[in-house]
């Protein structure tokens, strides 16, 4: 399964750049700035396609919980948010 950066449906080379970086960061708040995955993911940010493809691969290995938790907040800052109904919360 592919998403985020990885996906073949982004055709926007800067939108996959910010994607690779917003990774980076989240990948550093969860497991450490020094985390192999970082490097990997910043390398893949200025255009190494075999940093991306270990990137994917390293996500990939990470616990399942912690891969999870990471990929639901970037996904809730990646994407936009569903507009609010003026009469929720009511």
């Amino acid at each position: 399964m592919t998403f985020g950066p990885w996906s073949p449906g982004l055709t926007d080379d800067t939108e996959r750049r910010c994607q690779f970086r917003s990774l980076a960061a989240l990948t550093a708040i969860f497991f450490g700035i020094g985390h192999i995955l970082v490097g990997e993911l910043r390398d893949a940010e200025h255009g190494d396609a075999y940093a991306s493809q270990r990137a994917f691969d390293l996500i990939n290995c990470l616990p399942s919980r912690s891969r999870r938790k990471m990929l639901s907040v970037f996904g809730a800052i990646t994407w936009p948010r569903n507009p609010r109904r003026p009469d929720a919360g009511k």
